[in-house]
């Protein structure tokens, strides 16, 4: 199986890619840490990212997910991979331990497809969001390049411009 990660800064449109992609007719996984937030308000906790566990609840997420996704899949387009939370830890205040980061280094993709934001920047991001982003940027380009997993940017354009590149780009061969 070929599984390919979509991954970058907040608010850039990897997940109506992911969308995209799976209107498209490809398997694809979600994106675990809104659904630890959802799941957390429906438990009448506001902020679920208050709490230093977060990161641990969003990795364990993904994993299940991932392990979920049927052997006989041809390839499989994540929204973030494990190797994001090892970033997320590193830029944020979500300790993972011994045992998830050595989880998260094991993970192995084929790509990760760096979204691109918008040149003027993410509009619905505030300042502090802004720089908490360039930073997690800055952090995922560095696990994934510790990991030796090729790195492809999906320049700024319109949703189903941006499918269409990555699909064009796995169907052409080999990636990196």
């Amino acid at each position: 199986m070929r599984r390919f990660v979509l991954t970058g800064g907040h608010g850039v449109g990897k997940s109506s890619i992911i969308l995209a992609l799976e209107q498209a007719g490809e398997h694809v996984v979600f994106e675990a840490a809104s659904s630890v937030r959802a799941l957390a308000r429906a438990h009448g906790i506001p902020f679920a990212e208050d709490r230093p566990t977060f990161e641990s609840e969003a990795l364990a997420l993904h994993l299940q997910r991932e392990r979920l996704v049927p052997p006989s899949t041809a390839r499989v387009f994540l929204d973030r991979g494990a190797l994001d939370h090892l970033a997320y830890s590193h830029v944020g205040r979500w300790p993972l331990h011994q045992d998830e980061i050595a989880a998260c280094r094991a993970s192995h993709y084929d790509a990760a497809f760096l979204v691109d934001a918008p040149p003027d920047g993410v509009p619905t991001l505030d300042r502090v969001e802004a720089r908490f982003s360039q930073r997690l940027v800055a952090a995922i380009e560095e696990v994934y390049q510790a990991a030796a997993i090729p790195i492809i940017r999906v320049p700024y354009g319109r949703c189903h411009e941006r499918a269409r590149f990555i699909l064009n780009t796995v169907n052409g061969g080999p990636l990196g």
